[in-house]
């Protein structure tokens, strides 16, 4: 079975050991260091989720892979998270704007995303939840 259906079969996360086979497939899919399988991951982050641990889990294991490689597919995820999980699109652009490097290839991606304008105004929506990143975004949407 492929990754990405083993991620799927035990994507919902109804019992402990369909937990702990979802995080070893994340952790598995991280060890390849394949790019296609960041925004996979991000793709089951869940706002109504209990299982806070597991999602960060995902966010942690998306975050292992190149630099480069994990803020394209961010950028590639925003509007589909910005609809169905704008915490956790949150929760991931504090955490790249906590981070030099991760910001400036925020930045440096983003001026070349087919979607710059729409993720620009997820940006400027963050910042008015989270103003004490004006700094950080500012510097991005220059």
């Amino acid at each position: 079975m492929s990754l990405k259906n083993q991620l799927h079969k035990y994507s919902q996360l109804e019992s402990n050991t369909a937990i702990d086979e979802f995080t070893d497939t994340l952790k598995k899919m991280a060890l390849t260091g394949d790019r296609q399988y960041i925004t996979e991951m991000l793709s089951y982050l869940d706002d109504e989720s209990e299982n806070v641990d597991v999602m960060k889990d995902i966010v942690g294991m998306a975050e292992s892979f190149n630099v480069e490689d994990y803020i394209k597919a961010v950028l590639d995820s925003t509007i589909p998270l910005a609809e169905k999980s704008p915490d956790w699109l949150d929760y991931i652009i504090y955490r790249i704007t906590n981070s030099e490097q991760y910001t400036t290839a925020y930045k440096n991606t983003l001026q070349l995303h087919s979607k710059k304008k729409e993720i620009s105004n997820q940006l400027r929506m963050f910042l008015i939840r989270n103003p004490e990143k004006n700094k950080s975004i500012e510097f991005i949407l220059q």
